[in-house]
């Protein structure tokens, strides 16, 4: 029988996990996280859901590492053999799973970290088993991890991630204990000083509560320029209307499409804030003035089609392939 499913969700909240909880506005999940694992509580199995580059991976990674450090004082100490084997993705008790951009998670990986776990254990600590954006598995490769969880080897751990857990088997979601990240506030942002000064304003803005992208921004230089750039070509391609350079790639990856709809999603945002005036969310404050040179070339019709754009992706199944929604979407 499979366990109950429990959830719980996260946030900033007033809880204190101490200094050694190192992610942006999540204290009192992280509290909960570490507490739970230090009173032998924690699930075997969990899945960390919410939208991207809110900490889900980051997160996983770290409580392995903070389980598997042998060095004394605060942990992860980031100096003994362990820390070196973890953060070299070496060690016998941490396997990663982390597929590169659009490439799916096969069954021939699965198997892999399978049969790495079934395996006689000699120590008695903890292994960890981590598979990052956990949708990608292909079915396959689902029911082999499903059956895997059905009978799960003593002292491991499964972490799933996932920011689209309804593409996850409902068996696979049932045997975990699923844990909510969310977006988290400007003001955790600013707090976390990360980066120059001299571009906070715009990195505050555009990370949108995720602190993997705000953290990304500050590591980057250019990448608001880059930003600021694509945010641009999108904002010409929709105003000409010239959507047939992606949706009639038939061959052009999943990513890539997805990626083109979650940009333009964006984009279509900022001009539906800026046609009511509400300024203060934009993403892209400076790029204020073009938004509201097209915002005026707009008539009602045309800005209403774009809300329903903005509206009609989200009532999709996950399941849709992105070039087809795309192409639906755009009525190419």
């Amino acid at each position: 029988m499979a366990p109950a499913q429990r959830t719980v969700s996260g946030g900033a909240g007033s809880g204190s996990a101490g200094h050694i909880w190192p992610f942006i506005g999540q204290t009192a999940l992280g509290h909960h996280l570490l507490t739970s694992l230090e009173n032998g509580q924690l699930a075997s199995v969990l899945l960390f859901v919410g939208p991207r580059a809110v900490g889900k991976a980051t997160a996983a990674k770290w409580l392995s590492r903070y389980d598997l450090c042998r060095g004394s004082g605060i942990r992860p100490c980031d100096r003994c053999s362990a820390c070196r084997q973890t953060a070299g993705q070496v060690h016998p008790d941490q396997r990663l799973i982390d597929p590169l951009p659009g490439v799916g998670i096969s069954i021939e990986e699965i198997r892999q970290a399978v049969s790495a776990y079934t395996v006689v254990q000699w120590n008695d600590g903890t292994r960890w088993l981590i598979i990052i954006e956990a949708e990608r598995m292909t079915e396959a490769a689902a029911n082999t991890m499903l059956k895997f969880l059905e009978e799960l080897p003593p002292r491991l751990r499964v972490i799933l991630t996932s920011a689209e857990p309804d593409r996850l088997l409902p068996t696979l979601r049932s045997r975990a204990t699923t844990y909510r990240w969310h977006t988290v506030t400007s003001t955790d942002l600013r707090q976390a000083e990360i980066g120059q000064s001299g571009s906070l304003p715009d990195r505050v803005a555009r990370a949108a509560g995720r602190p993997g992208w705000y953290v990304q921004l500050a590591e980057d230089p250019e990448a608001l320029l880059q930003d600021r750039q694509a945010m641009a070509q999108t904002l010409t391609a929709l105003a000409a209307g010239a959507v047939r350079q992606v949706a009639g790639q038939s061959s052009a990856p999943r990513l890539t499409v997805a990626d083109q709809l979650a940009r333009e999603e964006l984009v279509i945002r900022e001009l539906l804030l800026t046609a009511v005036g509400s300024l203060n969310r934009l993403l892209w404050p400076s790029a204020h003035d073009s938004m509201q040179e097209y915002v005026a070339t707009l008539s009602p019709r045309r800005l209403l089609s774009f809300a329903n754009r903005f509206l009609d992706r989200h009532e999709y199944s996950p399941n849709v392939q992105p070039r087809l929604l795309y192409e639906d979407l755009h009525l190419v």
